[in-house]
């Protein structure tokens, strides 16, 4: 099958999977343990600690560990709003991630108050309507680095100086930038931004949570996945290497792609424009849903995903075309396509292809044909 769903998740990479097989094997203690087997694996957490905080350009003692992204949001934001001394106003946008909009709903109900802010055309926060937005009790700004479902980059640096301004504490979702973009903490000043690993060829069921070590109201529960971390640590550290590279394949490849809808005309809108990070392209269908194409391109052996969480019989409409000012069912007319380490140009064709072959197979209900009676 052609995998085009890199945003979902990512196969482990063969080194990662090397790495996890020899921890796992050798390196198995206890990180609470006082023998040597448990110091050995507490020094090598240490070791991942430090590297990924080199990656980030953070603090070692700022980075914890998760069951994934969804974790490192929930647990990062709380962790933040504990730290909070006056306020329950949170500045946040309905493009963020479900597992930050979930956490916005709870927090609704413990009496938080939530401006979502418009976002423009292109899925980017305005930061002069941020800085409007903000009041006297606003504690704290949750945005995402790079939008899950058009690839919208958003201006984080202008964001945190901001919020630097009006002590203002800031969380990231950085789960589609971090090992494909750069992060600079001491430049963003972020107090809190959550990872994943399955999202760079790590293992599934590891996340990545930095907190400013001026919070001190997180700590490491339980037993920790050694094996698991030290694979991540290890995707982590060669997708920063290949960050460039692999940056500038996926420039070529989303060129690649609007050429050929342009060439044939088909009848779509790749979403967003400018900043965007190039492996994620968002596309909106005319007059077919995004479901019908994606099932169409599984029947082709094509992978690709409606950015949304379908249920059978029911396709949810996208939050991101939603925040842009779609109708309900305009919304649902919208795929993600998301490339990897082993997209091809071919792979590219094999989807433009299905998507000429769909709008041949249903034409246009508003276009009538003329019968040869009316000739």
């Amino acid at each position: 099958m052609i995998y085009l769903d890199y945003a979902a998740t990512t196969p482990m990479r063969t080194e990662a999977i090397d790495v996890y097989r020899q921890v796992a094997t050798n390196i198995y203690g206890n990180t609470h343990s006082l023998h040597d087997v448990g110091t050995t694996a507490h020094s090598l957490i240490e070791a991942c600690k430090e590297k990924l905080a080199e990656l980030v350009n953070g603090d070692k003692n700022g980075v914890f560990f998760t069951s994934g992204g969804t974790e490192a949001n929930e647990y990062g934001i709380r962790a933040l709003l504990a730290s909070a001394q006056n306020g329950k106003h949170i500045i946040t946008t309905k493009m963020e991630h479900a597992s930050i909009l979930h956490t916005c709903g709870e927090l609704e109900k413990e009496g938080y108050e939530i401006t979502y802010l418009a976002v423009e055309k292109n899925g980017r926060v305005c930061v002069e309507e941020l800085r409007l937005a903000i009041r006297e009790d606003t504690v704290l700004f949750i945005f995402q680095h790079v939008n899950h479902e058009m690839g919208a980059i958003q201006p984080i640096e202008e964001i945190t100086l901001l919020a630097e301004e009006r002590g203002i504490f800031v969380h990231c979702d950085v789960v589609q930038s971090f090992g494909k973009l750069p992060i600079d903490l001491k430049r963003w000043h972020v107090h809190s931004l959550a990872a994943s690993s399955h999202k760079i060829y790590g293992p599934k069921g590891c996340g990545l949570l930095y907190l400013h070590p001026s919070i001190s109201t997180y700590t490491q529960k339980g037993t920790v996945d050694t094996p698991s971390i030290a694979a991540f640590t290890t995707a982590s550290e060669l997708a920063y290497k290949e960050m460039d590279n692999t940056r500038i394949g996926h420039t070529q490849l989303r060129k690649h792609l609007q050429a050929l809808l342009s060439f044939y005309h088909l009848p779509v809108t790749v979403e967003g424009d400018g900043e965007v990070l190039p492996s994620i392209v968002g596309i909106s269908v005319h007059w077919l849903q995004g479901q019908y194409i994606m099932l169409q391109c599984n029947r082709y052996n094509i992978a690709i995903s409606t950015g949304s969480a379908c249920q059978v019989g029911h396709q949810h409409p996208s939050y991101s075309m939603l925040a842009l000012g779609k109708t309900a069912a305009e919304a649902k007319q919208f795929v993600r396509v998301s490339f990897g380490r082993h997209t091809t140009t071919d792979h590219i064709r094999s989807f433009v292809d299905v998507l000429k072959r769909t709008f041949a197979e249903n034409p246009n209900p508003n276009e009538k044909t003329l019968s040869p009676k009316t000739v």
